[in-house]
């Protein structure tokens, strides 16, 4: 789809229509797993957290909501201390997540979701799992929130039809002397948005950058397309049922969903990484003779070279793998690292 205009330029329902006239992609309701947490972070990002806020990746013991007793685990089992906020996103943490969730409000964070579209407004049992993904949409619905990132905010409606035509030519619904000829660049008539932007633009900015490190050196990695500029996120939901990925570039957004009918285990090595692989093969084609164009970046966002393990200023902490990073005014990276002792060993350890 075209993330600016909500036209659809390309769409698969199913295997096929003769056997089965049921269109996943915009009827299928399933949990969206990790798809969901570029809303959450947003919701942080808007709360005045930086991509270098640091967030605790260490056990969670006791996490009681209601009756519900948690026990989050990341995906590698491993838990890394003190990270930013970038680095947990662009890796899909759970455990940092789960801690952040608790920072800002279960209530905060899926009302992002609902405001982009993503999640119904009147959704019932507003919990924290449905800030993981436990929630139910469909694939337009993930597309068309997601396409907000990059088009500055607004609400957009898809279009399978730009606009219909009688036999001389004339747009039924236009001016009676209005007359379009057809040619293949020809987009859909301008729409008057009258909707505030659904975020700021620095925030969204910082989101878009977010998950382009998600595809540069994150989860997305198999979505890549050489030669072009891609942001996008992984999801995956419990016992691998349903996996997705949503990507973009600055013209162009696409979302794969891979799953059954009934949920069922898709295998043994099954992931995310699949639909990913899909995404990535349909845009080498769709970009192929596009030329690559970063994201927009809003007036009086300031770029800091960083340490992406720690969010220090790279002058700070040189080791490592340095960013750039992208801050808002008054926004600065993490003060330097404090040295370890050579007798000394860390334990990370949380109970709430």
């Amino acid at each position: 789809m075209n993330p600016h205009t909500g036209r659809i330029v390309a769409m698969a329902g199913g295997r096929s229509f003769r056997d089965s006239s049921f269109n996943r992609a915009t009827q299928a309701y399933r949990q969206i797993g990790s798809t969901i947490k570029p809303f959450v972070y947003l919701a942080a990002l808007e709360q005045g957290y930086t991509p270098q806020t640091t967030i605790l990746d260490a056990p969670i013991v006791g996490w009681r909501e209601n009756d519900t007793l948690w026990k989050p685990e990341n995906y590698d089992k491993k838990f890394l201390g003190d990270i930013p906020l970038r680095l947990s996103l662009e890796t899909s943490r759970n455990v940092p997540t789960v801690r952040l969730v608790e920072q800002i409000g279960t209530q905060s964070a899926i009302e992002v979701a609902q405001r982009f579209g993503v999640y119904p407004p009147d959704m019932p049992n507003m919990n924290l799992s449905m800030a993981f993904g436990s929630g139910e949409t469909t694939l337009q619905k993930l597309v068309l929130g997601y396409s907000a990132f990059v088009n500055g905010g607004r609400v957009i409606q898809p279009k399978l039809v730009d606009y219909i035509e009688d036999r001389y030519g004339r747009v039924i619904g236009g001016a009676p002397s209005e007359m379009i000829e057809w040619d293949e660049e020809l987009l859909p008539p301008e729409t008057v948005v009258e909707s505030e932007p659904l975020s700021d633009p620095q925030s969204l900015y910082q989101m878009v950058s977010i998950l382009q490190g998600a595809v540069e050196r994150g989860t997305g990695k198999q979505a890549r397309v050489p030669g072009h500029t891609i942001a996008g996120k992984t999801g995956t939901t419990n016992d691998v049922k349903d996996v997705w990925f949503i990507g973009f570039s600055k013209n162009l957004i696409a979302g794969v969903y891979l799953g059954f009918d009934t949920p069922k285990p898709l295998g043994r090595g099954a992931g995310s990484h699949m639909a990913a692989r899909v995404f990535a093969d349909f845009m080498r084609v769709a970009l192929e003779n596009e030329k690559n164009q970063p994201f927009s970046v809003p007036d009086g966002m300031v770029f800091k070279r960083v340490n992406r393990r720690s969010g220090a200023s790279a002058a700070d902490d040189p080791s490592g793998m340095i960013i750039q990073e992208a801050f808002k005014p008054g926004q600065s990276p993490n003060p330097a690292p404090a040295k370890k002792s050579a007798q000394s060993s860390a334990v990370v350890g949380g109970v709430f």
